[in-house]
């Protein structure tokens, strides 16, 4: 990521810099927000909007204040948000695949500021969210290190529904787009393909991609920038792991068929997690190892992690170590 080195007047981008980690802020603020109707579009239109006095920062850092005005406008009129983000493209500020999902943003927070919005799942929104506020504190950290320490540095994010990601939303919104050409899925799709094949001239016309359909029948495959951006670009999903205090998770990333994220997290077993063997289980329960081991299969606990931990000893075998919650289930057991 390209760093400024030359220096400006801090007075002609510090306005722009502070007003911009106020927006961003605040546009998280409103994501996360549980009761305000209108809480969507209010992030959507801020997270856009601190992106746009950042880029305009950099760019009066970078080259001056001239550069941040449309050509002819005699400093009347600064240019779009996503001319803005796009020169920081040009200039090497950010990577070409960093920009698609910031243009994604812009073009949504447009239709958002002059119409309503078509419906659109939660993780193609989440995905673009996520990468707006991921970047902007690369950016902010790479170019203005005086600022680094102004924008927070933690935020929730709780989730109850499935693992779902950017990727599988949007082959679902083509799919709906391809077999009813007039729903609002259309409309959804239109605003991000215009927002990822955005060059820094024009956006490209609804009727533009609406040809796209009539003469591709499997438009993802090459036709729709939309599909290139889906095969290049990390997608993203949250994954809360609960475990007592230390506890190693393992999180490990391989290749599957399909295109939904699978997570697979492999708990280590410690002496604090599970301390008894079967044979401590049956002196503390006053029980032979015969019944012990009866209880167990009866209660289902063989293979739950609530209560059971098979923990290898050697190459060839392994001990089996079990939980206080086991012990206490075995004690209601045999109280019962």
């Amino acid at each position: 990521m390209y760093n400024v080195g030359m220096t400006a007047n801090y007075r002609s981008y510090g306005k722009y810099l502070d007003k911009s980690i106020d927006a961003i802020h605040s546009g998280i603020e409103y994501v996360n927000s549980i009761n305000n109707p209108y809480s969507k579009e209010s992030g959507i239109i801020l997270m856009s909007n601190a992106w746009e006095l950042l880029a305009k920062a950099l760019l009066i850092k970078h080259s001056g204040d001239n550069t941040i005005y449309e050509k002819g406008s005699k400093k009347e009129r600064t240019i779009s948000a996503e001319r803005a983000i796009h020169k920081l493209q040009t200039l090497g500020f950010i990577t070409d695949l960093q920009e698609k999902p910031l243009q994604q943003l812009i073009s949504i927070r447009n239709e958002a500021s002059h119409q309503t919005l078509p419906d659109m799942d939660e993780p193609i929104l989440f995905h673009l969210e996520y990468y707006a506020v991921r970047y902007f504190k690369e950016v902010l950290d790479a170019n203005f290190k005086q600022y680094s320490g102004k924008l927070n540095k933690q935020f929730l994010s709780v989730s109850f529904d499935g693992v779902t990601t950017y990727s599988d939303s949007v082959k679902k919104l083509i799919a709906r787009v391809r077999k009813n050409k007039g729903s609002d899925a259309k409309r959804a799709a239109y605003l991000l393909e215009r927002g990822i094949s955005f060059d820094g001239g024009e956006y490209m016309k609804q009727s533009d991609f609406d040809k796209i359909f009539k003469n591709t029948s499997r438009p993802m495959r090459g036709a729709l920038k939309l599909g290139d951006y889906n095969r290049k670009a990390d997608m993203i999903v949250v994954v809360p792991i609960q475990a007592p205090t230390g506890t190693r998770a393992d999180i490990t990333l391989t290749k599957s068929k399909g295109s939904t994220i699978t997570t697979n997290i492999i708990k280590h077993a410690t002496d604090d997690d599970y301390p008894y063997l079967t044979k401590d289980l049956s002196m503390r329960l006053g029980q032979s190892r015969h019944n012990t081991l009866q209880a167990i299969t009866a209660l289902g606990m063989k293979n739950n992690p609530q209560f059971h931990q098979s923990v290898r000893s050697s190459s060839s075998s392994s001990v089996q170590k079990y939980s206080d919650i086991a012990l206490n289930r075995l004690k209601e057991h045999f109280t019962d």
